[in-house]
């Protein structure tokens, strides 16, 4: 009989191994060594590597936005909720040390994060969450009124870039320069 395995398990022991050897490097047989399980035994839940690659990415992630989200439902003041996520999201990533590791060496991660179908509920979450900010701030007058859903998509892929890629490079980060072209080009003075 094989061993019952919990997702979040299979998930800690998979970001170690990815952390550890990169996607190209690591292997099932890793990961099932980590479980203490057989390497067949993993086929019971996804198809492959690739399959647990990118779950384990997404679960990964999916934590990181709860994290970035959840303070704002506090916060009443659009420019405060903004500037939160601008200052916290990438040091909330950065906290993870394993998944910043794996995202640094993922080679498609910034080059098709918004094309790719692996990261479509991650991308579209962020760009909900981001464009709901920005509907709010211009209701009340405290943001330019942009499609929403554009700007939001915009302001993300420029955060990606310009914050979330040279943090996890190991860069200093310029959250100064990049909160200076948002706020005189987001917000209304």
């Amino acid at each position: 009989m094989r061993k019952k395995i919990e997702l979040n398990t299979i998930f800690e022991a998979a970001k170690k191994v990815f952390a550890e050897f990169d996607f190209k490097k690591a292997t099932l047989q890793d990961i099932a060594d980590e479980l203490s399980v057989t390497n067949s035994n993993l086929y019971l839940y996804f198809e492959g590597k690739r399959e647990l690659y990118n779950a384990t990415i997404c679960f990964y992630l999916e934590k990181w936005l709860d994290k970035c989200f959840t303070p704002l439902a506090a916060m009443k003041d659009p420019r405060a909720q903004f500037n939160f996520l601008l200052k916290n999201a990438v040091l909330y990533l950065l906290e993870d040390e394993a998944l910043a590791a794996i995202l640094k060496k993922d080679e498609e991660f910034f080059s098709a994060f918004s094309e790719s179908p692996r990261f479509d509920k991650v991308y579209t979450r962020m760009i909900d969450e981001l464009a709901e900010i920005i509907r709010l701030g211009a209701e009340f007058d405290l943001m330019r009124s942009f499609d929403a859903d554009a700007a939001a998509a915009a302001l993300l892929n420029i955060y990606l870039y310009l914050i979330i890629k040279p943090a996890l490079m190991g860069e200093n980060l310029n959250i100064a320069a990049l909160e200076d072209l948002i706020k005189y080009g987001l917000f209304i003075t």
